[in-house]
């Protein structure tokens, strides 16, 4: 049965996120993206926020990532290794086997993890979403550039909005954003899911993890045999196609976080527009908007750089 984390690394980190209430703040990132994982760190920090941070980094950069990377002042954050997810020969459609390796947060021995891409920044405090209902099991923002979702979901194909889904770009209720909830429960979204099903955005998500049998019935061994397709070679289309395909592995027990969640860097004034006076709590600078850390991103990147300037020192002070 495969596991995400060798015996090692699972005795340090022992049960100590299983306990009722327990949370952390997870993200991961190659030597490539030090300075990025190093600013989620920093940002949690700087928000002030009373749960632990999670770093995974691939085995083979362990030893360098703990010389050189900020994890926060937390006494519980940790620098953990975890292995590479066995995508198999098999699976459909995968473009980089290391981008496969975010679907292991839904194996860790963990009550509820809070997933943040390290190509976010932080901008407001995120403790809520670690105390989210018990009863939900998942949840994220839609795939929303501008304010409105950019795709439905489609098992096989990456459609902005096939032909049997084109009403659903004239159908989400945006006015109802411009409200400052939290979350939405699936049966509470107008139109309804199974009518339009929004894709989510996987760069931020709250997940209650599965045990490892459950987590390898419903991702491992599908994914190894082929049977579950992503459209776009990524986390994100195997976890839509779990939420809204024949599958529904999280049944009716997931939600629809406020967009302010994950708001792409570029397009964060022009949603905004839509909220009145609702701020973004979280920029996500994808490849489109570029990463603030080499350079990219013009003028979206200004907070980023104030926030987390590149002569800030990535060296912890303490070994753990």
């Amino acid at each position: 049965m495969y596991d995400p984390l060798d015996p090692t690394t699972k005795s340090r980190l022992g049960d100590r996120l299983l306990g009722p209430g327990k949370c952390a703040f997870i993200t991961a990132g190659n030597r490539a993206y030090l300075p990025a994982v190093s600013c989620v760190a920093r940002r949690l920090d700087a928000v002030q926020s009373q749960y632990p941070l999670l770093i995974m980094v691939q085995p083979e950069d362990e030893d360098f990532m703990r010389a050189h990377i900020y994890h926060g002042r937390h006494p519980d954050s940790m620098i953990l290794s975890w292995q590479a997810f066995p995508v198999g020969s098999r699976s459909v459609g995968i473009r980089g086997l290391r981008l496969m390796d975010k679907i292991n947060v839904h194996g860790l021995p963990a009550r509820r993890l809070v997933w943040i891409d390290a190509d976010m920044y932080v901008r407001r405090n995120l403790d809520e979403l670690c105390e989210l209902p018990a009863d939900i099991d998942l949840a994220a923002a839609f795939n929303a550039a501008g304010g409105l979702p950019s795709y439905v979901w489609s098992e096989h194909t990456l459609s902005r909005f096939p032909p049997n889904r084109k009403p659903c770009l004239h159908k989400y209720n945006i006015t109802l954003d411009a409200t400052k909830y939290t979350f939405l429960r699936s049966h509470e979204l107008r139109p309804p899911p199974w009518e339009c099903p929004y894709m989510f955005n996987t760069g931020l998500f709250v997940v209650r993890p599965l045990n490892l049998s459950t987590f390898n019935a419903a991702f491992v061994e599908p994914m190894r045999n082929g049977s579950i397709a992503t459209y776009d070679g990524t986390d994100q289309g195997i976890i839509n196609t779990l939420l809204y395909g024949r599958r529904k592995l999280w049944g009716d027990h997931w939600a629809v976080l406020h967009p302010r969640l994950n708001n792409i860097a570029g397009h964060s004034k022009h949603a905004e527009a839509h909220w009145r006076g609702i701020s973004t709590v979280i920029y996500h600078y994808t490849g489109k908007s570029g990463r603030p850390w080499l350079g990219q991103g013009g003028s979206s990147a200004k907070s980023w750089h104030e926030g987390c300037p590149r002569n800030a020192s990535d060296v912890n002070q303490t070994s753990r």
